[in-house]
């Protein structure tokens, strides 16, 4: 008998608590989770072989099942279910529920979904499994159903798209989530050359050339997420048009409005030169020295030549602004240009006045072309000194006050609060010992997280690692609701 003791109601639609003969339960094919972490599961089933299981599995009958000889299909508890196997258990606490395949694969998914530890490999399969027939979600939907934020969902779910040689060094540990958001946003070929050429570099002291490679990346590690961002950035153009909106919702509506209203945008980037790779063939990139900022933005001044500009490549990738490119029309961002030129519309190229213009127009071009070279230059010098530069830091932080006060503390505090601002004044002050400044800058962070935006999302994670328990607020808050309070 594959059912031992029944405690429920036999209903059709009521689940019922049975004890399962663990050889009719069977794990289900469509489970997204297909790796389970070992060492977690060999703790796992010592912990069952003392305490047994406490939460039942939740089951359905399977489509095999018969009254003479039940079987059952795992919805929730794979990893208990693996755990009771290896404990050697005979029979499993188990929910029964009927359930037709939507139902079933829905409960299947969202459970697995939130449990901890699951691959995000294993996870974008799930929401993926969610988005597709017969059940369609969106992104919105499933965030809200798993508890995730719409950003985290969209990005596990572009996990899918990433080539299998990106995948095999997920499986294996060699890049991390980031990286691997990084490469699925990209189109199968740039993954392809941002693995090959950005994403790996040599593991000081593990590589030997003469040694027998075990592995293509044998001896190599993932740089960081941060240096693989600014490769795609250098070395992958963007492209306006298949912008997503999620990633880029600003530029994607700043794009779709000038195309609606019959206007073109124009590419342009703050490199004064662009690799062949991230060229469009026929289509030209208006470096630093061709536009312009026109939105009034960042110092900016507006014109009546405007028109939309979106970064293809480099620093500031994927922005849109407004910008001017007309050198000789435009007195307001090209004076000299624009002077030159109606010199030379009135006179000719060869009356006094239009060479005295062209003359001031060059200087003024030669003038700004010398300052992007000096700074051009400063940035190769400073990249050059900063080894030299970074142990000479680390050595006087070694020495220097590190209480409360002085440059270091100032330092940080001025960082923390620039970067996370003071929405809420802290009540925990900055005090006079090192201890008390961690935790008056950690108070400055965690007000702000407090009063994000998704904090609904992202702040219960963070609340459970500092000890706090929210489920009292949230009790207390539907409590009111309940009342019309």
């Amino acid at each position: 008998m594959s059912i031992a003791v029944d405690h429920g109601n036999p209903g059709a639609l009521t689940p019922r608590y049975v004890e399962v003969d663990i050889q009719a339960v069977h794990e289900s094919r469509h489970n997204p989770r297909r790796h389970f972490d070992e060492g977690k599961l060999q703790e796992l089933s010592a912990n069952i072989a003392k305490v047994g299981i406490i939460t039942p599995l939740i089951v359905r009958p399977a489509p095999d099942s018969s009254a003479k000889h039940p079987q059952y299909e795992i919805a929730a508890g794979h990893r208990r279910y693996r755990a009771a196997k290896l404990a050697k258990l005979a029979l499993l606490p188990c929910l029964v529920r009927e359930m037709d395949d939507q139902s079933f694969m829905e409960l299947l998914n969202i459970e697995n979904l939130q449990r901890e530890g699951l691959h995000p490999l294993d996870e974008a399969k799930g929401y993926a499994m969610l988005m597709a027939a017969p059940y369609r979600m969106d992104v919105q939907t499933i965030a809200d159903k798993v508890g995730r934020s719409v950003t985290y969902v969209y990005d596990r779910v572009k996990l899918v798209e990433l080539v299998q040689e990106a995948q095999e060094l997920f499986w294996a540990d060699r890049i991390t989530a980031g990286h691997a958001i990084v490469l699925a946003r990209l189109s199968p070929a740039d993954q392809a050359r941002a693995i090959e050429n950005g994403l790996m570099e040599q593991e000081n002291g593990l590589y030997d050339p003469d040694k027998p490679a075990e592995g293509k990346w044998d001896g190599f590690k993932a740089v960081s997420v941060r240096e693989l961002q600014a490769w795609v950035d250098k070395n992958v153009r963007f492209d306006a048009v298949k912008a997503e909106p999620l990633l880029f919702p600003e530029t994607v509506q700043a794009v779709q409005a000038t195309i609606e209203e019959g206007q073109t945008f124009i590419p342009i980037t703050h490199d004064h030169h662009v690799r062949p790779e991230a060229k469009e063939e026929g289509v030209r990139t208006y470096g630093p020295m061709s536009w312009k900022r026109a939105d009034g933005e960042a110092g900016s001044k507006v014109c009546d030549h405007a028109v939309m500009g979106v970064i293809v490549v480099g620093l500031g990738r994927g922005e849109a602004f407004q910008v001017c490119i007309q050198k000789k029309k435009c007195v307001v961002h090209w004076k000299e240009e624009a002077k030159a030129a109606q010199a030379k519309e009135k006179g000719g190229a060869e009356s006094p006045a239009a060479k005295a213009a062209e003359a001031k127009a060059a200087k003024a071009r030669q003038k700004e072309q010398d300052r992007q070279q000096r700074q051009e230059e400063r940035r190769k010098q400073w990249k050059l000194m900063t080894p030299k530069i970074q142990a000479a830091v680390m050595e006087r932080v070694k020495v220097l006050p590190a209480g409360a006060s002085g440059v270091l503390a100032d330092l940080i505090i001025e960082r923390v609060s620039g970067y996370y601002g003071q929405r809420s004044k802290p009540t925990i002050a900055r005090g006079k010992t090192a201890e008390d400044l961690i935790r008056h800058a950690a108070a400055i962070v965690l007000l702000c997280e407090i009063g994000d935006w998704n904090a609904h999302d992202e702040f219960p994670k963070l609340a459970t690692q500092l000890g706090v328990d929210l489920a009292p607020f949230v009790k207390l808050e539907t409590k009111k609701k309940g009342k019309g309070g």
